[in-house]
């Protein structure tokens, strides 16, 4: 993530990013959220636009998000909290 260095994304968990169908979940820092996606495509390449809730430490969360997916197992993004910080991102399947 472009706004904090691995070691605070890996905070409580290493950091990640899940699609599953229309839903998904994603951990960094202190926050784990709930996805709701949609899929389309942005000039040829698959994309997921989402809309996230979920908690930092124990305050309630909420924002949005979107993802090229560049080749299978590969995305780059942003995710952004509702009236305040944004961040990109760039995530890679790990096998496992």
């Amino acid at each position: 993530m472009d706004m904090w260095e691995q070691q605070f994304v890996d905070l409580v968990v290493p950091g990640f990013i899940r699609f599953e169908g229309d839903e998904g979940e994603m951990r960094f820092v202190a926050v784990r959220a709930w996805l709701d996606v949609r899929f389309s495509e942005a000039e040829g390449l698959p994309t997921a636009d989402f809309s996230w809730q979920g908690l930092d430490e124990r305050d309630d969360r909420s924002g949005r998000g979107k993802a090229i997916i560049f080749e299978p197992g590969r995305i780059t993004g942003q995710v952004y909290f509702h009236m305040g910080d944004e961040a990109g991102f760039e995530a890679v399947r790990e096998d496992r």
